[in-house]
């Protein structure tokens, strides 16, 4: 990845990384400071308080970029930060015994406290168990588990913050495919930044540091900070529709670099601008977290009572 036409913006020595859309390039010690002050401002841009931080690491690109960079800037940001991985029993391709195996010596190397929650110790099941009991795809049962029990976990344990690993390929994705399918809701619930905690609802309140950075840029963090990350792709995840946007932005960043940037910013100042609806928030009356539902039964709780009917 060395651009050899291309120097730093910052010291004028032979450029590591070019980041078109930004029209910046940078050596590698000047990269990874600026990728740091990127997280931090984006962090202080959103009025982030301060406080404990659970990091969710899957081994994977994003969250390994993410609990470096925030383990380097915990003091300034004025957090404590532990990590939390899912072992979700996808032992296809050794895909859930890798990702542990990463997650354990990413910890270690960062000296951070890593929490283990087992699916199967927790519910009962592990993701291919569930999946070949629904009908719902791979990546949306697993999403809805994850969501669920990160937040469980967090709150539990006493943390103000849960950090994700979402980045703008992702996010553009996200938007342009509710944008196609007129999925509105999903463009009016969006992902911003920074989601305040809701304790009231047993809610932990939610960091995505990454919105505005590209993969490319928290691929070339973690190599430069010599980081290992899961190279497997999730088995399970291959047919997740979700891919087929983020092939179609590459060809549109590859037509203008700063196009994905400014789409997800554009989407979430209009987002911003919208009157939005009151959201019925209620306690689920078998797990007592939040829901919408009208019978006060949560998505998970639903979920899980359907399987286990389907088991016995």
């Amino acid at each position: 990845m060395i651009f050899l036409t291309k120097r730093c913006i910052i010291c004028g020595k032979p450029a590591i990384v070019n980041i078109k859309y930004a029209h910046a390039a940078f050596c590698s010690e000047h990269f990874k400071k600026y990728y740091e002050r990127r997280i931090l401002r984006t962090l202080k841009d959103a009025k982030f308080p301060g406080g404990k931080i659970l990091v969710a690491l899957s081994g994977g690109v994003d969250s390994v970029a993410l609990l470096t960079a925030l383990t380097e800037i915990c003091d300034e940001l004025k957090s404590e930060i532990e990590a939390v991985h899912i072992n979700l029993g996808i032992y296809q391709n050794n895909f859930s015994s890798e990702s542990m195996r990463i997650s354990n010596e990413v910890a270690k190397m960062l000296n951070v406290k890593l929490h283990i929650i087992d699916l199967k110790q927790e519910i009962g099941y592990y993701i291919p168990e569930i999946i070949s009991k629904t009908s719902r795809n791979a990546c949306s049962i697993c999403g809805l588990i994850r969501r669920y029990l990160l937040n469980k976990f967090a709150f539990e344990k006493g943390f103000d913050w849960l950090a994700t690993g979402h980045n703008l390929d992702d996010v553009a994705a996200f938007y342009l495919k509710a944008l196609a399918s007129q999925t509105i809701e999903s463009i009016m619930r969006g992902l911003d930044v920074l989601t305040p905690p809701y304790h009231e609802f047993k809610l932990v309140g939610r960091i995505r540091p990454q919105l505005y950075i590209t993969k490319m840029e928290n691929r070339a963090y973690v190599a430069l900070k010599k980081a290992p990350i899961v190279e497997i792709d999730c088995p399970l995840g291959k047919k997740a529709r979700l891919h087929k946007y983020v092939k179609a932005w590459k060809f549109l960043v590859n037509i203008n670099p700063v196009s994905q940037l400014n789409f997800v910013k554009s989407i979430n100042i209009l987002r911003s601008k919208l009157v939005k609806s009151n959201v019925n928030l209620k306690r689920c009356k078998i797990c007592g977290y939040p829901t919408t539902a009208t019978d006060s039964i949560c998505a998970f709780c639903r979920l899980i009572n359907k399987i286990r009917n389907i088991v016995h």
